[in-house]
């Protein structure tokens, strides 16, 4: 049957992984625009155009790479490999760089929500008119990259990465004056971690994403009052049922690492690649993976733009709902710290505009994305899925510390992947629609977006108003108002107070090396953030001897930095 017009639909993806091993001597690193070229390229193969007459958008997500290269070669912080990346892409392909259609090349802040939230705003311009056909990609290149930085080779002057891997410098001049850089979300600069901790924060050692993760874990399993023993059996059961998706035979192809664990080889310390990153429940296969040289590509068109190109409808999935929020950035300022607002307000909008409502029995496939095992428990609750009982994996690519997660873009290969999915079920079952939930999370449980897919359009994007989405500002309204009220993080806090979650971070041999500890003070219920006494190694296995999640002490500041101490000892008289 006929659709509207300006009903929006995936018509194109791709992946690529270049190889780990047997590399070359002459190809032994990857440049980022070669890895963005070859996802173009192989997404308009998948869609069976020949030409892009029809692209008026390109957007690059945000790359990882940007920030450490600016490090590396000590740039200005806000450098970025490539000026405008997008212009870069079109410049190097002929057939694209010839097209008067463009009118927008952009690129990201950090998060790895952005390439749904990209899918999510393509949708929307198309829907209204603004766009025809939208091309997404993104990549990584950290792999070559450390690489390289091992080897003592400089990615700019060594690899040659930058804009001058463009031979018509002209051309990309041209190019990238007159359609411009368009930054999103708009008004963000175009930096990794900008503002997703507070100094607090950073100065008792949160800032790293191992380090706040395991804090949230400890928080979700208080909630759901199970010993720490079991919190750590649930993790290494939903990751390992994570990797066997990664080493399927028809993911191990697509996939970094696509090896198998058992739930006991994840939950076994073995002192080496499975050491204690965050204790007590992290150790490092339960920890994404960003050092990878991998890149994927979406192409989003107006479905009348789409029968025009003679597409396949085979080809084409559709977006029937979608949601964009944010949490509250600074997490000890979050009420409760297994909970997300946001994730509730977005993805419950996401169910709501693809008339979902219980994902349970409504999702054929999921992909939850796992950056840590709490990002996939907290999601879960949050829309009510029962992971635990659910008669389906929870991803269709195995997911970011077994697939790889290529900073920012892992998003972008879950929605290839769920794509290739929908299409080949389809066939398998008949012709019978099939339906699957992407979930996108950027920070620490921070930034989140949602997409709905199908094989086919929700009947009211056909018959009602057409695809219409809710404005993002209204659903951010309502993930602020279930946020309220945020804790008072005291400045400098001082006397009696009880933990509220812990962590301790492991140094690379595996041993204790910082303890942090997220609490109450007792007098006024104000929050703190706190390390143990530092080289405590006797109060870090204390710490860890128990549960000491109420545990009672006492909490001093001297310069910005706040030392808890035990009351007496780590024993269980000392509770409250």
């Amino acid at each position: 049957m006929a659709y509207p017009m300006n009903l929006p639909v995936i018509v194109g993806v791709a992946r690529h992984i270049a190889p780990r091993n047997g590399r070359t001597k002459e190809n032994d690193y990857v440049t980022p625009l070669e890895l963005l070229n070859i996802a173009t390229s192989k997404t308009f193969q998948d869609a069976g155009i020949e030409n892009t007459e029809s692209l008026d958008s390109i957007a690059v997500v945000n790359m990882i790479a940007d920030s450490r290269l600016a490090i590396a070669e000590k740039e200005h912080p806000d450098a970025r490999i490539y000026d405008n990346p997008a212009a870069c892409i079109a410049a190097t392909n002929k057939d694209i760089s010839t097209q008067d259609n463009l009118n927008e090349f952009v690129y990201t802040a950090g998060g790895g929500n952005t390439p749904q939230a990209l899918v999510n705003r393509a949708c929307e311009r198309i829907s209204k008119g603004l766009n025809k056909c939208a091309l997404i990609v993104g990549c990584e290149a950290l792999h070559s990259f450390e690489k390289a930085r091992k080897n003592k080779l400089s990615a700019r002057k060594d690899l040659g990465w930058g804009d001058h891997e463009v031979e018509n410098q002209e051309l990309l001049q041209r190019l990238s004056k007159r359609v411009g850089l368009t930054a999103f979300p708009d008004g963000k600069k175009l930096t990794s971690n900008e503002g997703l901790f507070s100094d607090k924060e950073r100065r008792h050692g949160m800032a790293a994403p191992i380090a706040c993760y395991p804090l949230l874990e400890q928080s979700l399993r208080v909630s759901h009052g199970r010993t720490i023993d079991e919190q750590t059996q649930i993790v290494a059961k939903l990751f390992s049922d994570y990797s066997q998706v990664a080493a399927a035979s028809a993911n191990v192809k697509d996939s970094w690492f696509g090896t198998a664990y058992s739930v006991d080889e994840l939950a076994t310390d073995d002192g080496g690649s499975n050491r204690w990153v965050g204790r007590p429940f992290y150790r490092k296969r339960l920890n994404a993976v960003m050092d990878v040289d991998m890149s994927s590509g979406i192409l989003v068109m107006s479905y009348g733009e789409a029968t025009r190109l003679n597409v396949d409808p085979s080809k084409m999935v559709f977006l029937n709902g979608c949601g964009d929020a944010k949490d509250e950035i600074q997490v000890s300022k979050r009420r409760e710290l297994h909970k997300s607002p946001a994730m509730r307000a977005a993805g419950g909008e996401a169910l709501r505009m693809a008339g979902i409502s219980n994902p349970n029995t409504e999702i054929d496939f999921f992909d939850i994305y796992s950056c840590f095992p709490v990002a996939v428990e907290v999601a879960c609750d949050e829309l009510g899925i029962d992971f635990q009982s659910l008669n389906k994996p929870l991803t269709v690519t195995g997911g970011l510390p077994f697939h790889g997660g290529p900073g920012n873009n892992y998003v972008g290969h879950s929605i290839c992947k769920m794509i290739d999915v929908l299409r080949n079920a389809k066939v398998k079952h008949n012709g019978k629609d099939v339906t699957g939930l992407v979930t996108a999370n950027g920070g620490y449980i921070t930034k989140h977006a949602f997409g709905v897919y199908s094989t086919k359009p929700n009947e009211q994007h056909i018959y009602g108003e057409g695809w219409r989405r809710e404005d993002p500002y209204v659903t951010q309204k309502r993930a602020d108002e279930y946020a309220k009220p945020l804790a008072i993080v005291a400045e400098n806090p001082s006397g009696e107070g009880t933990i509220e979650s812990y962590t301790v971070m492991c140094d690379r041999d595996g041993k204790p090396s910082r303890g942090i500890i997220i609490g109450r003070l007792n007098a006024n219920n104000e929050r703190f953030v706190a390390n143990l006494p530092r080289g405590d190694v006797e109060a870090m296995e204390g710490l860890l001897g128990q549960d000491s999640v109420g545990m009672n002490g006492m909490v001093s500041t001297d310069k910005g930095k706040s030392v808890f101490v035990f009351n007496g000892n780590t024993s269980s008289n000392s509770r409250l």
